[in-house]
């Protein structure tokens, strides 16, 4: 058994009107396997330096990979986790893999379900932890990655973080750092204003939001950090280190068109007054790092408009600017004026640093 000095016997009370930690075990319909340290009346409890923190696996068939994702959470150096491994009725080996472990995971079942954001949420609704993450079954978390993302959570006294996700192929070759562009209203340009998988999410902020959306098959995490991003009410901060990896090789990387289309139907469903070429425009800029005339004049007459606000803007002008943008005029530009010296400092001049670092560092 992990550490047990996070353990009682005393069963805790689950908010049945919560999202997070709403059950304490599945529900028994068509439940096929179900086992870990729950079963057997044993309890993590949180503290006030050592808040618990859940991890979620979902997987369906992952065999080949969930035992070196599950190890990663295993050999974390914070010592409050509580691990939930969530199985959508697998008929390979991954069963047999999660059932050795057993005795080193608080909870797991194998339950068929309507796809990965229904298992997530089932995750969720089972997680007892102040805080949340999500380490999918190809996935790894990084040994100190969880200890840094709590560390910055308190330190800020913040609903959630959002770190560094190192990417790489499917046999481990690097690819890119995805690192956190926005943890504001700079979220609504179709694109993840961070990663998923490198952001530990706390139980206020999915009580506040909600479950993931299942509509959305593939981006319904993007509308739910948007959710997240957007509420005033919860306090977010930026760990600027790789605290998980992410393999290039999942649903949404492979259907990366259909990914665009439902990140786009995201941002429609926030800015419905949105016109569709602009939006097809500013999509093939932050995913495509496309940028013609055409592009140009359709991001000039979304700056130009009212959609969306100074700061908003100017995060998409410097998308424009990174990619060649000069104006001659000063109309599309014009917002600028009204933009506070503090909302400049706050916003834009930080993220224009990091995007010259970053430019620098691939130079």
């Amino acid at each position: 058994m992990r550490n047990s000095t996070f353990h009682t016997n005393m069963k805790p009370e689950f908010n049945k009107n919560a999202v997070a930690g709403r059950m304490s075990e599945a529900t028994r319909d068509g439940l096929l396997v179900e086992g870990g340290l729950r079963t057997q009346g044993i309890y993590r409890i949180s503290t006030d330096d050592m808040p618990l923190v859940s991890i979620i696996t979902v997987v369906y068939n992952g065999a080949a990979k969930i035992e070196r994702a599950m190890q990663s959470v295993f050999n974390q150096s914070y010592p409050n986790i509580e691990y939930i491994v969530i199985d959508g009725g697998s008929t390979d080996e991954t069963i047999s893999i999660i059932e050795k472990y057993a005795d080193r995971i608080d909870y797991y079942i194998s339950q068929k379900d309507d796809g990965l954001y229904d298992a997530m949420n089932k995750g969720v609704a089972l997680s007892s932890g102040k805080f949340i993450g999500v380490v999918n079954s190809d996935d790894m978390m990084f040994e100190h990655g969880i200890d840094e993302a709590v560390r910055e959570l308190l330190a800020h006294d913040a609903d959630f973080v959002a770190a560094q996700d190192y990417c790489a192929d499917t046999e481990g070759n690097f690819v890119m750092i995805y690192p956190p562009d926005y943890i504001d209203e700079g979220c609504l340009f179709g694109k993840p204003p961070f990663s998923h998988g490198a952001a530990i999410i706390g139980k206020s902020a999915y009580d506040r939001v909600g479950y993931y959306d299942t509509k959305y098959k593939i981006a319904a995490d993007y509308k739910l950090l948007v959710q997240i991003c957007l509420d005033k009410r919860l306090v977010g901060c930026k760990l600027l280190k790789n605290i998980h990896y992410f393999e290039l090789g999942g649903v949404s990387f492979l259907q990366q068109e259909l990914s665009l289309q439902e990140c786009a139907s995201i941002v429609k469903e926030f800015i419905p007054e949105i016109e569709d070429n602009h939006l097809r425009s500013l999509m093939s800029l932050v995913w495509k790092g496309k940028f013609d005339e055409e592009i140009r004049k359709d991001l000039e007459e979304l700056i130009k408009s009212k959609l969306y606000n100074d700061v908003q803007k100017a995060y998409i002008l410097d998308y424009m600017r990174s990619h060649g943008y000069q104006c001659d005029a000063q109309e599309p530009i014009s917002f600028l004026k009204n933009i506070t010296l503090k909302k400049l400092i706050k916003y834009i001049l930080p993220y224009g640093i990091v995007r010259l670092y970053q430019k620098w560092k691939s130079s």
